[in-house]
């Protein structure tokens, strides 16, 4: 691509024949191509005396050092860089912040000679740190500028210990006998190093390359891999039909020039449905003595006999291990219909009606019911079975407000057993069907015959392995016995039903009627049932051993010294049935950037930074592939991730975007939305300026851009690393707040193709998965080509600032006198005033800096990435809530400065307490969380002042 720049070679000799060999030459006869070049040549066959003279041209640039015993040291401190061009001998860097090419020769491996490897020369005399493109990484502390140079051994595993050495004996003699003892050029193997020309991208260049890319943006491969994806078996985690799509996705990113992809299996106990052999969950409507079956509601779902997955390329124990946990891979055209990790049992009795089973549902219920202070809630007999609408909460809240609604007990506290004993979910068509559109297959509303899947994980909230929490789910890792109710499985059975059947039950409910709020829904009579029962089966199982699941990773590195900065981009590729929204859209999506940038690399194309695509299973489980890589990379990832993008279904709808975004970020996706088009050639229109319109604003205003949010893969990135995430995409259309046919079985490709994203011109089918294609790959090529680091700063701070101030005015107006507790609210406001202060100062120094140098210093981008990590902080009284302190999500809301928050709802409960312990816990715990709080904004006004250091002698 012409996209690109030649940087100088760096030639890595053997002996001086090789020397000669590289200057005239290369290794293979053929005339020398190379430019300005500096030889590092390391004496590996001659040992000592004088070394022979190299004539070198005198038109480039070139310089050359030896390695002797005894004499090493100074050897090294006294190379200097010489040109015609060059009046006086350099002690510093000529080409800091860039990328050398390596090249290495030597007499022994002719056939291997040429090597590439990356060398990162760090700014402002930092030292040298020597860099492999399969990311290992290490500093050597006694190598300066007026050292440039390099021998083999620095690849030799064992090199750091000798360095070691060095700095106490100032001496190489005992490296340098190591080296040679142990011949380590025999460890340049093809296994161990990728191999590629180094060139990197101009910072300016990178929008250039966007738009080259845009116009190989494909419908027709689009579509082709959405039929790969979403047109064959059901493929839940562990199960075969996900396995071979895993295989799949890892064979194409080789195939598309991805340099290094990874198969990363770990190791999870499964929450399984029942057996498709039976017997199945039932829900059963009888009579009022049990003894006639009046109606019973759908227990499976399928998917057509001729749309199968081949399983060939699976190995046979993968097989056996798949169809002993599901059955075989014909039985998975029948699925059983189920709630992960809902308990099991079976409870008969009468049923009532309770909304969303929120807690003001709850608080509703009681009040039509009549009841009266100091009387038990009807809901505290052990003997009902709940019905409630999926939607407004998650499925975990709906369980414990059941829990948690009982006052029977001392001081208002629930009675154990004071709850229903079963509870069925159903989709109502007020939340599923739109009123201006009718239902599949003319309509994209959900028909009346599908019940919608789910997960109820009671444990571990953050999500992930609920076996072994804040562990990695790895071969070696032991399990705790969480798979009981009340742990991980729910204390009572849970069971989904379809809305027509839900409308047969809930025709047989009696009792009052339904309170005008909750009007508009299927129920007319909140119950309980006079003339019927309702019985409830749950025949759910755990897997008897833990089930291999595969995440797929795809990494192009980075070719600077800040290829230790990573940006990923992620998304699940299990799905409850076929999943062409969920997740089909983003591994579509995923697929066609992996073949972007695939061909990009190869025609010469180096990030900056290091791009990390990944593929995660187990997502609809609870988390489970990402979170296994956040716990099994905590470290490495919290501090070299620099943003996550979330695609899990972003083409939920066509007519309505929402940004969900960590702020840091915000003009990251805004610069991206004035950079593509909507859909052209047929609508030129700026991507910016249609958002815009949708939200009703002028163009020379901002759209909204909201946090994250919750409910996928960028939570533990995002939640307990700290990493800012990105989750663009189109939301439901006519409001709704899932597509209708969400975790169901018409989550198909027609409902795709015709209705969520149906063609509007000739341009091709899916053009809202062609827009989103172009939106991630220009933040990917921003985030991982520019120069600086591309954070809001200011926005980010301004935004923590103005958040404060509202929960303050609410504080106050609860508690006005909370001062006299020893509370003082004003103590976070002054630390985030300065913060924004700093933030201020930083802001304008770096936009200073970016228009006076031509590279932007690493150093300060590392500044900049460490911000949002100062705010990761493990409570000390909830070690389950979320280390990032400044929001999480709480149910399906973001709450910012959550964990204050929780603790001052804490505190209101018992402020009029006389001197009770559990108010003075709640203090302590609130004191607590905002000294947290406060320690954490000061870390990070420190580091956008750069620390000890500060930012005078970069001006």
């Amino acid at each position: 691509m012409e996209l690109f720049r030649r940087l100088p070679d760096v030639l890595i000799v053997g002996d001086i024949d090789a020397a000669r060999n590289c200057i005239s030459n290369d290794p293979k006869g053929n005339k020398s191509e190379y430019g300005n070049a500096v030889i590092l040549w390391h004496c590996h066959t001659w040992l000592g005396g004088t070394p022979p003279t190299i004539h070198l041209p005198t038109n480039k640039l070139f310089t050359w050092t030896k390695l002797t015993p005894g004499r090493a040291h100074s050897d090294l401190a006294n190379v200097s860089l010489r040109s015609k061009h060059l009046s006086e001998p350099m002690g510093w860097c000529p080409w800091k912040h860039r990328t050398f090419r390596f090249h290495c020769a030597n007499t022994e491996q002719s056939k291997r000679s040429k090597r590439s490897a990356l060398l990162h020369i760090r700014e402002q005399f930092r030292p040298l740190t020597i860099s492999l493109t399969r990311g290992f990484q290490g500093p050597f502390r006694r190598i300066k500028w007026n050292s440039l140079c390099t021998f083999p051994a620095f690849f030799a595993s064992s090199i750091s210990s000798a360095f070691r050495r060095i700095g106490s004996s100032g001496h190489f003699e005992s490296a340098l006998t190591e080296v040679v003892q142990q011949n380590v050029w025999t460890h340049w193997r093809e296994s161990m190093f990728t191999l590629h020309t180094h060139e990197s991208l101009l910072d300016t260049d990178w929008k250039e390359l966007a738009r080259q890319l845009y116009e190989q943006v494909s419908p027709d491969f689009l579509q082709e891999q959405l039929r790969t994806f979403a047109a064959g078996q059901p493929h839940p985690p562990g199960t075969i039909a996900n396995r071979v799509l895993g295989e799949r996705i890892a064979s194409d990113w080789e195939s598309w020039h991805i340099p290094i992809v990874r198969r990363e299996e770990f190791f999870v106990t499964l929450p399984l449905g029942p057996s498709p052999s039976g017997p199945l969950n039932e829900v059963i409507l009888t009579d009022a003595a049990g003894s006639k079956v009046i109606f019973e509601a759908k227990n499976y779902v399928s998917t057509p006999s001729d749309q199968t997955t081949p399983v060939s390329n699976l190995s046979h124990s993968q097989e056996n291990s798949a169809e002993a946990t599901y059955g075989n891979s014909d039985s998975l055209s029948i699925l059983p219909v189920y709630h992960a990790y809902s308990t099991n049992g079976s409870v008969t009795g009468r049923f009532v009606f309770l909304n969303y089973c929120r807690p003001r549902d709850l608080v509703t219920f009681d009040k039509t019911q009549g009841r009266q202070k100091g009387q038990p809630s009807l809901l505290c007999s052990g003997k009902l079975t709940a019905i409630a609408r999926l939607q407004k909460t998650t499925r975990q809240s709906k369980i414990r407000a059941l829990f948690t609604h009982c006052d029977c007990g001392p001081a208002g506290s629930p009675v154990p057993g004071h709850h229903p004993s079963a509870l069925v979910l159903y989709p109502d068509p007020q939340d599923t069907v739109s009123p201006h559109h009718p239902v599949y297959p003319d309509g994209p509303g959900l028909p009346g015959d599908s019940p919608i899947f789910g997960h109820l994980c009671m444990s571990h909230g953050g999500g992930g392995n609920p076996c072994a929490p804040h562990l990695p789910s790895s071969i070696h890792t032991y399990e705790t016995h969480e798979m009981t109710p009340g742990k991980a499985l729910t204390p009572i059975p849970v069971q989904p039903i379809s809305y027509n059947d839900a409308a047969v039950i809930l025709s047989h409910l009696s009792g009052p009627e339904l309170p005008e709020e909750w009007s508009g829904c299927l129920a007319t009579h909140l119950g309980p049932s006079h003339d019927s029962m309702l019985k409830v089966t749950v025949n759910n199982r755990v897997s008897p051993e833990r089930i291999p699941l595969l995440n797929v990773l795809g990494i192009i590195p980075g070719s600077t010294d800040e290829s230790d900065h990573y940006v990923v981009f992620g998304n699940h590729r299990d799905a409850w049935v076929q999943g062409a929204c969920d997740p089909g859209s983003g591994t579509i999506i995923l697929q066609q950037l992996a073949k972007l940038l695939g061909s990009a690399y190869k025609e010469g194309f180096r990030p900056r930074r290091t791009i990390v695509l990944a593929s995660w299973d187990g997502e609809e489980l609870s988390l489970l592939g990402s979170t296994h890589e956040v716990e099994q990379r905590s470290l490495e990832l919290g501090r070299r991730a620099v943003a996550y993008i979330n695609a899990d279904c972003p083409v939920k709808g066509h007519t309505s975007f929402v940004a969900r975004t960590d702020t840091l970020l915000a003009d990251t996706l805004l610069t991206a939305s004035r950079l593509v088009q909507v859909d052209p050639p047929a609508s030129t229109t700026i991507w910016l300026h249609e958002w815009l319109k949708q939200e009703g604003k002028s163009l020379d205003s901002e759209p909204c851009v909201t946090p994250p949010g919750t409910g996928s893969d960028h939570i533990p990135f995002s939640y307990k690393l700290g990493v800012p995430s990105s989750y663009p995409g189109f939301t439901p259309d006519d409001g709704l707040a899932y597509p209708p046919i969400y975790h169901t079985a018409y989550d198909i490709i027609s409902v795709a193709e015709r209705f969520t994203d149906p063609a509007v011109s000739d341009t091709g089918p899916l053009p809202r998965h062609r827009l989103l294609v172009r939106l991630y790959l220009t933040m990917i090529l921003q985030l991982c080509c520019a120069s600086r680091l591309p954070y809001s700063i200011c926005r980010w701070a301004t935004t923590f600032s103005k958040e404060w101030a509202e929960f303050n005015q609410v504080a106050a107006s609860k508690v006005p006198k909370l001062a006299d507790f020893g509370v003082n609210l004003d103590w976070i406001s002054e630390d985030l005033d300065q913060m924004l202060h700093s933030a201020e100062r930083v802001e304008a120094f770096l936009n200073t800096l970016e228009q006076r140098t031509a590279e932007f210093p690493a150093v300060l981008n590392r500044t900049v990435a460490n911000i949002p990590k100062c705010f990761v902080k493990p409570s000390l009284a909830d070690p389950n809530s979320f280390p990032f302190v400044l929001y999480a999500p709480r149910g399906f809301q973001t709450v910012y400065f959550h964990r204050v928050q929780s603790a001052f709802t804490r505190l209101l409960k018992h402020i009029h307490d006389d001197n009770s312990e559990e108010k003075s816990n709640c203090l302590r715990l609130l004191k607590q969380e905002l000294s947290i709080l406060a320690s954490c904004i000061n870390e990070a006004t420190e580091c956008m002042r750069n620390g000890l250091v500060g930012f005078e002698g970069l001006a």
